[in-house]
C-alpha cells in the first residue's frame, strides 16, 4: 500500500515537474511561439550590394532609393510591405568577407523570415583574385546564408564583361578584366549555385544572367505575361554594370515573379506587374526627398540669376 502510494506520489511530482517545465519555456520563449506564426513576408531583409544599395539611382529620381525601396514600391495598394532592414553597401567589392560578415550579422537581429540577397553573392565570384580560388570564395558565400534558418531568394550570376567597355565616373569601366572570372569558370559557379540551392530546398534563384543577357542583345524579356523591350540603353547605366531605375525595377520583378510561382504568401494582386506603375509608386515614395532636392536646386538657380544680373548691370551703366 505504501509502494503504490509512493509511486502515485513519484508519478504526480513527474507531471507537476513536467507542467512547470512548460509553463517555464512558454513564459521565457515568446520569440519561438513568434516564429511559429510568422509569414514569410513578415521580417524581410535585404542584403547584397551595389544593387542592393540602389548605387546611382539617386540622379534619375533626384531621391535615394534602393533595392528595399524599389520591392516596397511594386506592392499594389491593397497590398503594402516593408522590409525591415536594407544592408545592401556598393562598396561590397572592397572586402566580401568583413562586409558579407557584417550584413549577415545585422540582419540576424531582426529575426528575419525571408532574407533577398540577389547580388550578395557577386563579389564571392568577381574580384581581384586567382581563377582558381573562385569557386572556393563562392562556397564561402554559401556559408553565410546558410546560417540563416528561413528561405532565401538570391541571383545568378551574370556575365558582365562588356561593362570593361562602360563610362562610369570619368568616363571610366567600373571593372577591369582581372577582375571578370571566365566564361568556363562562370558557367561552372552558376552550376554550383543551381546545385547549392536545389539541396538547400529553401533557396529561390532568379535569372540574372539570362535576364543582363538579354538586355545586352536587345531581345524583348518575357516575364510573368508581359513583354519588356529597351535593351541596356533602358536597363543599365552607362557604366553597362549597374541598373537604371527601370533595370532594378525589372530585376524586382523577377524576384517577386519567382516568390508568386513559389510561395503561397505572394500572390498574383499583390504585385504592380507592370514598370510605369512600379516607377510611379517609386516616385510616391520618394516625393518628400525629391521635393526638397527641387527646391534646393531652385534656390540655387536664383543666386545663379542674380549673380549674373549683378555682373551685367555695371556693364550697362558704363555704355
Amino acid at each position: 500500500m505504501r509502494m503504490q502510494t509512493r509511486d502515485r506520489t513519484r508519478e504526480g511530482g513527474r507531471r507537476a515537474l513536467g507542467l512547470l517545465v512548460l509553463l517555464w519555456a512558454a513564459a521565457v520563449s515568446p520569440s519561438a511561439r513568434q516564429e511559429t506564426g510568422a509569414t514569410l513576408l513578415e521580417r524581410t531583409v535585404v542584403l547584397g550590394a551595389s544593387l542592393s544599395d540602389g548605387f546611382n539611382l539617386k540622379p534619375e529620381l533626384k531621391a535615394s532609393a534602393d533595392f528595399a525601396d524599389v520591392l516596397a514600391a511594386q506592392r499594389s495598394s491593397a497590398h503594402p510591405w516593408e522590409a525591415v532592414h536594407s544592408g545592401g553597401d556598393a562598396t561590397f567589392f572592397l572586402d566580401p568577407i568583413g562586409t558579407g560578415r557584417a550584413q549577415i550579422a545585422e540582419a540576424k537581429k531582426v529575426r528575419p523570415t525571408l532574407v533577398i540577397a540577389v547580388d550578395f553573392l557577386f563579389w564571392f565570384a568577381y574580384g581581384h583574385q586567382p581563377e582558381a580560388q573562385r569557386e572556393t570564395r563562392l562556397e564561402e558565400g554559401f556559408a553565410f546564408l546558410e546560417t540563416f534558418g528561413c528561405p532565401l531568394v538570391v541571383g545568378d550570376l551574370p556575365d558582365v564583361s562588356k561593362a570593361l567597355d562602360g563610362e562610369g565616373f570619368l568616363g571610366q569601366p567600373m571593372v577591369v578584366a582581372a577582375q571578370v572570372p571566365t566564361p568556363a569558370t562562370l558557367a561552372k559557379l552558376n552550376e554550383r549555385i543551381a546545385d547549392w540551392a536545389a539541396a538547400r530546398g529553401d533557396v529561390l534563384v532568379i535569372p540574372l544572367a539570362a535576364t543582363l543577357e538579354r538586355m545586352h542583345s536587345g531581345e524583348a524579356i518575357e516575364l510573368h505575361g508581359r513583354t519588356f523591350t529597351g535593351g541596356s540603353k533602358r536597363f543599365l547605366q552607362a557604366d553597362l554594370l549597374h541598373p537604371s531605375v527601370d533595370g532594378a525595377l525589372l530585376v524586382g520583378l523577377l524576384v517577386w515573379d519567382v516568390l508568386e510561382r513559389e510561395r503561397d504568401e505572394v500572390a498574383e494582386e499583390d504585385v504592380r506587374w507592370s514598370l510605369e506603375d512600379g516607377r510611379q509608386g517609386l516616385l510616391e515614395r520618394t516625393a518628400q526627398e525629391r521635393a526638397k532636392a527641387l527646391e534646393r536646386e531652385a534656390r540655387r538657380e536664383e543666386r545663379r540669376r542674380k549673380r549674373a544680373e549683378r555682373t551685367k548691370e555695371p556693364a550697362e551703366c558704363g555704355g
